[in-house]
């Protein structure tokens, strides 16, 4: 208890200070003290009283008196006359002021308090009265959304409708095109009729002009062949212009006599160049041997006349001739087209590498015939590298003895220069040939 005694009187002492200092800071009574409000506002509304004499009264040469208080005043504050105001002419400034930015908005100014409780004015929904909208750019403002209210049930989507293909485009694989087939029963079926044979016709024709384009040269040459394959024997009158492998041409007439079977060949040169040449080869009897009667101009250090033995294949009977003489006869020709047609039905070649021409008139020919082109291409036949083009003119008179048969060959390259050139004419069949005809003594008769 004795502890807290002296700290009750400390306490006790600091707050007595406390309240001397609260009395010493009373506010004092006027004329020393503030005015009070009510003074104040009197005051700031009346205009101040002036020091000297008063506006109409009269004035004596004598003394002034003294001075009179002006109102409100305390009559111990002395007399002190107004102070005249100070000029107030503006100083040019160092730094000119930077010219008002047209975009710049005005500065804002703090609103007042009746600004504050004034209401808002009700403006056009969109505008905007304040001074700082009115320096920005108008922009309509979005309306004031409403409380929401029930929501109302949803009503459902209605299902798209199919869109239409485009022309070009493919139909949608989901779009039916035909109508699904019933399910088989699981009893037994009646066996399915089977489906007509498609006409015959190489890959990739598809229009009927191609088919018939393509039948017409099938038809041809199955005629052809059947033709080829009744003639035993034939004589005829060739002409021949060929560019041989040593690049220099063959320009001969010769008359030619052929046996199919076995195969026999004769031929005698009745033109200028090579003429009174004759050639025998008969391989099943006298061996594969081309027996030759030189004729005028053949040979600059052989006479006309000479007989020689070669084989067909000696360089000195390859470089002059463009085909071997195992070729000779139309066999060779009908079987070259039908290779063709076999190879376009299996897809190897185009259709479009043959064309009927049907009936055509020559000048160099004295009937009418069939023609049938082909297209070659490039590597097509060894003898034509870069391609060209060989056309076939078939006997197409019934009574004719070479019915059916190529009597006419033309070949062209790419620039439609001549290559080829065989024509058969004054054809006798059958020839009545024997041995005797294809025998190497008949060069030595005279």
């Amino acid at each position: 208890m004795r502890r807290f005694i002296p700290w009750l009187a400390l306490l006790a002492g600091l707050v007595g200070c406390m309240n001397d200092l609260a009395q010493q800071k009373r506010p004092l009574p006027p004329p020393y003290g503030a005015v009070s409000p009510t003074a104040s506002a009197t005051a700031a509304s009346s205009p101040p009283k002036p020091v000297g004499p008063a506006p109409g009264a009269a004035t004596t040469g004598g003394p002034p008196g003294p001075a009179q208080p002006m109102a409100n005043h305390s009559p111990l504050t002395l007399t002190v006359a107004d102070a005249a105001p100070e000029p107030t002419c503006p100083e040019p400034a160092l730094i000119p002021p930077k010219p008002a930015d047209p975009t710049t908005p005005p500065p804002l100014s703090p609103p007042s308090a009746a600004a504050l409780l004034e209401p808002e004015p009700t403006a056009e929904l969109g505008h905007d009265p304040s001074p700082v909208a009115s320096a920005l750019p108008w922009r309509p403002r979005r309306p004031r959304a409403e409380p929401p209210g029930p929501l109302a049930p949803t009503p459902p989507a209605p299902s798209p409708a199919p869109a239409a293909p485009l022309p070009s485009a493919p139909p949608s694989p989901a779009a039916p095109t035909q109508p699904i087939p019933p399910r088989p029963s699981s009893g037994p079926q009646a066996p399915a009729s089977p489906a007509p044979p498609s006409s015959p016709g190489p890959a990739g024709t598809s229009s009927p002009a191609d088919q018939r384009n393509f039948k017409s040269i099938k038809d041809l040459l199955a005629k052809s062949a059947a033709a080829w394959e009744a003639m035993t024997t034939y004589e005829a009158t060739l002409t021949r212009r060929e560019l041989n492998p040593k690049g220099q041409w063959n320009n001969e007439v010769v008359v030619l006599q052929f046996r199919r079977d076995p195969l026999s060949v004769y031929s005698r040169n009745i033109g200028e160049t090579g003429q009174g040449r004759e050639v025998v080869y008969n391989p099943s009897q006298h061996g594969d041997k081309l027996h030759i009667k030189l004729g005028a101009g053949d040979n600059k250090l052989l006479k006309a006349g000479t007989v020689l033995h070669l084989s067909p294949d000696d360089p000195k009977v390859t470089e002059k001739m463009r085909y071997s003489i195992r070729d000779a006869g139309f066999g060779r020709m009908i079987q070259t087209l039908q290779t063709v047609i076999a190879q376009v039905e299996a897809g190897k070649l185009p259709a479009e590498v043959l064309s009927y021409q049907g009936e055509v008139s020559r000048k160099d020919y004295p009937q009418p015939l069939i023609g049938v082109t082909h297209q070659l291409r490039a590597g097509d036949d060894p003898l034509m590298p870069t391609g060209g083009t060989r056309q076939y003119f078939f006997d197409s008179q019934p009574s004719s003895p070479g019915y059916g048969m190529p009597v006419l060959v033309v070949a062209t390259d790419p620039k439609g220069r001549e290559v080829e050139y065989y024509r058969f004419e004054n054809v006798r069949s059958p020839a009545r040939l024997t041995d005797a005809d294809f025998h190497p003594a008949r060069l030595h008769l005279k």
